[in-house]
């Protein structure tokens, strides 16, 4: 029986869903690599199948982060729609059919989703061939240029991070396809490794902020734009709030009405300082703003899909109840 063939589109459509949106990837990257640093000094952080899984979830977090914003790029048209198309045609790494063809010009996908999906990037080397022809430059270099607000070196010794950055991937490689049930890394070197993605995910962000576009877009104008996607999720956040405190209020007294109310301003506390906390990197950063306001949003789209399934069972408890 021969192998079922892969449905490229569907994965893209799947992805597509199962992850924040381009502008927000960022903050969400941030995040992830936050939560598994916070994972690191809880008891489970000391074991050695914790260091095992640290390279995976690391990498997996870098190529879902570098796919979409390379791929957001490539969306932009010209100039690098013309590099990439050399590129492709120089590597043979991309092949379209008529379906492709068709989906991506009815906007089912972007170009730029079709092709980051495509390539692969199982190793630095991929990252570094693909980014530097997409910015038409010797990406490696322009990683060492970059600095943080207060100017400091975002990657700091610059050789420990690309040596390490190989190693990350390399590990990646053994703890996904063997068994290395004698191999195993210590808590520091996984520490090591959550450092230098969450350092080269800063420095991509920088380049394609500020290298991308002949005029960049001001920080001031990516700050707006993150504020403005918050409070349009916090709107649909307090849409579903009333449809809840509606359908309790019918179903449920007082009390229980006023116990939903705290948990919710527990939840809005709690989004509030996360988002304030991963943003604090940035202190006195212009990309502060923009990263605080990508958490909450990015927290507020995890809360409202929460909050649906829980009105979904608050309407079949009502519907039971009814025919009871």
């Amino acid at each position: 029986m021969s192998p079922k063939k892969r449905n490229t589109l569907e994965e893209i459509k799947a992805i597509r869903q199962r992850q924040t949106e381009p502008d927000f990837v960022f903050a969400a990257t941030i995040r992830r690599l936050g939560k598994l640093r916070s994972l690191s000094a809880t008891e489970f952080g000391n074991s050695e199948e914790f260091s095992r899984y640290i390279p995976k979830a690391v990498v997996a977090s870098l190529q879902g982060f570098l796919r979409s914003v390379w791929g957001k790029t490539l969306d932009l048209g010209e100039p690098y729609s013309s590099r990439i198309a050399k590129y492709l045609k120089d590597k043979s790494k991309v092949t379209f059919d008529f379906i492709t063809v068709r989906q991506i010009a009815r906007e089912d996908i972007t170009l730029g989703e079709f092709v980051a999906h495509s390539l692969s990037f199982n190793n630095f080397e991929d990252v570094t061939e693909a980014f530097s022809a997409i910015l038409d430059c010797n990406f490696s270099d322009l990683l060492k240029q970059q600095s943080d607000s207060e100017g400091n070196d975002i990657i700091g010794d610059r050789a420990v991070f690309f040596q390490k950055i190989d190693v990350l991937f390399r590990e990646r490689h053994i703890f996904s396809h063997e068994l290395a049930d004698h191999y195993y890394l210590s808590k520091e070197d996984a520490l090591i490794f959550i450092n230098v993605a969450e350092q080269l995910v800063k420095c991509v962000q920088n380049i394609l902020s500020l290298e991308v576009r002949s005029e960049p877009i001001a920080q001031q104008e990516m700050n707006r734009y993150a504020r403005e996607k918050a409070e349009q999720a916090q709107k649909i956040l307090e849409e579903r709030i009333n449809l809840i405190i509606e359908i309790l209020s019918s179903t449920h007294d007082d009390i229980a009405v006023e116990k939903y109310n705290k948990a919710h301003e527990a939840w809005l506390n709690y989004a509030q300082l996360e988002a304030a906390a991963y943003s604090d990197q940035f202190r006195g950063g212009t990309m502060a703003p923009f990263l605080s306001a990508g958490i909450y949003k990015y927290l507020t789209m995890q809360r409202i899909q929460t909050l649906e399934k829980y009105f979904d069972w608050l309407l079949d408890l009502q519907k039971s109840d009814s025919i009871n």
